[in-house]
């Protein structure tokens, strides 16, 4: 949230403005409005921690009466000697009446402003400098009627430092500003126009539009059957003929009209059929288009148009012939406009363009939620529909570069076809043969794939079902799990596009398409052309669907309550989610993706932003999208600010998409916002040492600091153990010159009984994702499985070129978990940088590294010794021989996994009489600064009574290491510190005793520490030759 004021600023303005006392005598401050811009405002409720601040208003009311004094109470668990509360509310809602204001509001709202601010009316409640306290009263006026919801941001400071800047601390609403706010009410009934050919919800009232209807017979307009879909239907429960006509309309652009029938809560008629007529011309010679058995529940129906229909004069109609008992209803009639579809989608609801949506049942469209203007408000009862459903758009992009397998006809067939029933005609493949039609493609290599997408053409209408096409998958030589029906009107060419299944990812697909009918010659003639098989998304992310989204929309939210996003691309007939996320632990087959579009209320308490790529199922010249509520739960959420089209990488998460491309925060700027005026860290620590983050953190949730999972490294790591959801995300770093990502990490525990409750499945694993494309998309940087991570460890991962980026973001993310207080898991130290942080490699050829890494380091102590390659070596020439000889290094924060490894040689073969000196050398360890030294691992023998974990320690004789060997240690918990110093020392030598090391390496631990066969450099094995 980019603030206009500086917290100076709003102080000197909180002084100048006048007050005086109320009436309990607290200050008041007189009511002022000055323009204010904020890029977004985070409704995300002050979190508990070791700052709690809140506002009490007295008396808890619900709501606020307009021009009402109010005494509120300010609590801080921390003192504080700056405070500053502004009260936000929009000058632009309809609600806002600007003239009751200072003269400077309305001059302000006037001029001309950067369009990627959001323009806000502030107020300043209370302004207050003085002594350190925790309490503080005061008066609020509130503003004059019509204003609405307000939110209230404080802002903290003691001694200059500040607590809270900007801060959501209360939201209160004027009394009947949401329940009596004026609902804008879109006519869903018109023909030709707003996009669409016919329409009609019939909740204009109680009379049928006559734009729309000219003719109904037995039919009743309103709930007479109750809610067949939302609001009013026309039930028909009369006696005789039961029918509905339409005026003549211009459907020579229509492939499809779409409608709802059931009989809600009247009688249901047994066994009875409706049929759907048309005619053209005058009105007067019906032709059946299909009949209907009605349904008990209701049933959305979607039917082609015969080529006969389309026409500048068709009417349709719905019919009954005569009954005597039962009742059904029509609603929601549409018959789109296949010619004029818009290739993108823009919607604030403020000033709703219905041409952008077909329906929206159980919506109302109003200020509410907390909304800074109208958005599409949802709430119900279990079982009430709720959606809204978009217009049908035009999305298609190219996809040449992208696709796993594409042919076009105009080529001529390949052998990678066999066709059976058909010949290439007119450019195109078109099956006509008799008996058997058949088109397979050859063995195909379908892992990457995700959807099929095709152009057909069906020349004549399919006059009964056995003449249909479907569309088969073969699997290991068996039919996938399920077929495909294709659905085209007559003589029109319709692109279809089809998801694969999970189960259709293979490394021999065969994919066919079958007409189910011994076929006669040249009837049900049916055409194939541009056929592809396509990944998930397109490599460029150019077009996006964002929109935001309320969870807790109502005072009794269901925590259960589910929204769900869904396309079609064959006009409604059939629906699928957006996303489904594959993940490891799932079962799922196919390239990991952690994207899905079924939101629950732990992913939008308050608005929420969300942006997702669009995948190429859903990228057709004819595509609607739908979001709807799962009716098994009540009903409480809504939806705002729109936005389907092309939009560079959705603006990443620092801008908004729209019609004019992005609108971007305040301090960035480009196409994609990806330009700031502060460039991105290229490092980052973060050790959790207080509640508040470190700006290297952009969002958290379900974690707090806590010893739940015992100590990491040192101090409070954090620890998630929430109800909801769990994550943890960086900000923007630029990674370009980084190498390593390295964290101290647990995840659950041994033990059944205690606060880090570890995990039982892989589902409940954690997974390191990273993203530089402004968190559109997340790729998989490694899963920590549920079962290796019980102690404490130390992890460091090697970025791959993928995660090097100018903007780049990390996230630990846990997808599934139990519950509160279950599957627990703990981070601490997180470190991005160019080396490996906290560690020693030595470089022999670094003189400069070596310095560093080693205290009172000699540089003639590194030449060849006992063999070509160089080594740190301590021979007589450099040491007195009564004098001790020690290798000493730096500091290092020691942690869990953290192990010691180094070559040695003793001698080299030389002919000390190991009888009279056999010399020794010892790893040692200080956690104080050089006061004292240990070893690292002290002898621990049989004939050592109190021993029981056998160790010959880190003692080395030289009768051991008269050749090179390898030494590895994991370093043991009394070593860990802040602050490790570690060295070699040799205390006493004979004259001619030499020793030398090389290859050290302290720091994390390597996987298994190599297992014995290679050596640990960067927390990296390199295998040996031979191994």
């Amino acid at each position: 949230m980019g603030r206009l004021l500086s917290l100076v600023g709003i102080l000197l303005l909180g002084l100048l403005i006048p007050s005086s006392a109320g009436e309990a005598g607290f200050p008041v401050i007189s009511p002022f409005s000055f323009f204010c811009h904020y890029a977004d405002i985070d409704r995300t409720p002050l979190e508990t921690g070791d700052l709690q601040l809140s506002l009490q208003v007295e008396g808890n009311p619900s709501h606020y009466e307009p021009g009402q004094l109010y005494q509120i109470l300010v609590t801080s668990s921390l003192q504080f000697d700056t405070l500053v509360v502004l009260a936000l509310y929009d000058p632009q809602s309809p609600n806002v009446p600007l003239q009751s204001f200072a003269p400077i509001a309305s001059a302000a709202v006037s001029a001309n402003q950067p369009f990627n601010l959001q323009t806000f009316l502030c107020t300043v409640a209370t302004s207050y400098t003085g002594q350190p306290q925790n309490l503080l009263r005061f008066t609020w006026h509130a503003p004059p009627a019509g204003t609405g919801c307000l939110d209230f941001l404080a802002t903290s400071a003691l001694r200059g430092h500040v607590q809270l800047k900007d801060t959501l601390v209360l939201q209160i609403c004027e009394r009947e500003a949401e329940s009596g706010a004026e609902l804008i009410r879109p006519v869903l009934s018109s023909v030709e126009g707003h996009g669409v050919i016919l329409r009609d919800n019939f909740d204009t009232g109680t009379e049928l539009n006559q734009d729309v209807w000219q003719e109904t017979v037995g039919g009743e307009v309103g709930k007479l059957c109750g809610s067949i879909l939302a609001g009013n239907s026309v039930a028909f429960c009369g006696f005789g003929e039961r029918c509905i006509t339409s005026r003549p309309v211009n459907a020579t652009s229509a492939t499809t009209v779409q409608f709802a029938l059931g009989a809600g809560s009247c009688q249901h008629p047994d066994m009875a059929t409706v049929i759907l007529l048309y005619a053209v011309g005058n009105c007067t010679d019906w032709h059946p288009i299909e009949s209907i058995q009605l349904q008990r529940s209701t049933m959305v129906h979607v039917m082609n148009l015969p080529d006969e229909a389309r026409r500048d004069d068709l009417c349709l109609r719905w019919q009954q012939d005569a009954v005597r008992k039962g009742c059904w209803a029509l609603d929601n009639v549409v018959v789109t406009n296949n010619a004029r579809r818009p290739d993108y989608l823009a919607d604030d609801f403020d000033s709703i363009d219905i041409s952008n949506w077909l329906f929206f049942p159980g919506a109302e469209i109003k200020r509410s939620c907390d909304s800074l203007g109208a958005s599409a408000v949802f709430s119900g009862e279990k079982g009430t529909p709720s959606y809204i459903t978009t217009q049908d758009l035009t999305l298609t992009v190219d996809s040449s570069n992208d696709a796993v397998f594409a042919h076009n006809f105009m080529r001529g067939l390949t052998n990678m076809w066999k066709v059976t029933g058909g010949l290439l005609q007119d450019e195109r493949l078109r099956m006509n043969g008799s008996n058997q039609r058949k088109v397979c493609l050859r063995p195909l290599d379908t892992r990457q794939a995700h959807s099929i997408r095709f152009n057909f053409l069906m020349e004549s209408d399919m006059s009964a079902d056995a003449a249909e096409v479907h569309l088969e998958m073969r699997v290991g030589g068996k039919v996938a799990p399920y077929t495909q029906r294709i659905l085209s009107a007559e003589g029109v060419p319709t692109q279809i596009s089809v998801r694969l299944l999970a189960s259709h990812r293979s490394a021999s697909a065969v994919i066919c398409w079958e007409q189910t009918s011994q076929c006669v010659r040249d009837e049900n003639v049916w055409s194939l052309d541009d056929i592809e098989v396509l990944p998930r998304v397109p490599v460029a992310h150019e077009r996006v669907v964002q929109f935001s989204l309320n969870m807790q929309c109502a005072e009794e939210h269901s925590v259960e309550n589910r929204v769900s996003l869904y396309y079609s691309s064959d006009k409604g007939r059939s629906w699928d989610e957006l996303h489904h996320r594959c993940l490891p632990g799932e079962g799922c087959h196919g390239d990991f993706w952690s994207s899905q579009s079924t939101y629950q209320y732990t992913n939008a308490k308050g608005w929420t932003r969300i942006t997702l790529p669009l995948p190429y199922a859903a990228l057709t010249d004819s595509v609607r999208f739908m979001w709807r509520g799962h009716t098994g739960y009540k009903q409480s959420w809504a939806l705002d600010n729109v936005f389907i089209g092309s939009c560079p990488i959705g603006c990443g998460v620092h801008g908004l998409c729209s019609k004019r491309g992005c609108i971007c925060e305040p301090g960035f700027s480009g196409d994609s916002c990806d330009i700031s005026y502060l460039s991105p860290p290229t490092f980052l620590m973060e050790s959790f040492n207080s509640n508040d983050l470190s700006a290297g953190i952009a969002s958290l949730a379900g974690g707090s600091r806590g010893f739940q999972c015992g100590v990491l490294s040192s101090g409070k790591p954090m620890v998630f153990n929430g109800p909801g959801e769990r994550q943890i995300t960086t900000s923007d770093l630029c990674t370009t010159a980084s190498r390593f990502l390295q964290f101290n990490f647990r995840l659950g525990s041994n033990s059944r009984q205690g606060s880090c409750a570890a995990p039982d499945s892989a589902a409940e694993s954690v997974l390191v994702l990273y993203s530089c494309d402004g968190e559109l998309t997340w790729k998989l940087l490694e899963e920590l499985p549920y079962d290796h991570y019980t102690d404490a460890s130390h992890v460091s991962i090697v970025l791959p070129c993928e995660a090097q980026g100018g903007r780049c973001r990390f996230r630990w993310w846990q997808p599934q978990h139990s519950g509160s207080e279950s599957d627990v898991w703990a981070v601490d130290d997180i470190v991005l940088s160019d080396k490996l942080f906290n560690s020693i490699s030595t470089n022999t050829s670094d003189s400069e590294q070596m310095s560093e890494d080693f205290l009172d380091f000699q540089q003639d102590s590194v030449q060849p010794y006992c063999g070509p390659e160089k080594a740190i070596s301590f021979m007589e020439t450099q040491k007195r021989s009564n004098a001790p000889r020690s290798l000493e290094m730096k500091a290092l924060k020691i942690g869990p996994s953290h192990m010691v490894q180094f070559e040695l040689v003793m001698g080299c073969n030389g002919h000390v009489d190991s009888e009279v000196c056999d010399s020794a050398l010892q790893l040692q360890y200080s956690t104080d600064m050089g006061k004292t030294w240990k070893a690292v691992k002290p002898k621990c023998l049989p004939s050592m009574p109190s021993c029981t974990n056998y160790d010959k320690g880190t003692t080395f004789y030289r009768s051991e290491y008269l050749s090179w060997k390898r030494v590895t240690i994991s370093l043991p918990r009394h070593t860990w510190s802040a602050a490790t110093l570690f060295r070699l020392q040799q205390i006493t030598h004979c004259s001619g005793d030499e020793w030398a090391v090389r290859s050290l390496y302290v720091g994390p631990m390597c996987p298994n520490m190599c297992s014995g066969n290679g050596y640990c450099l960067d927390a990296i094995c390199q295998l040996e030759l031979g191994n």
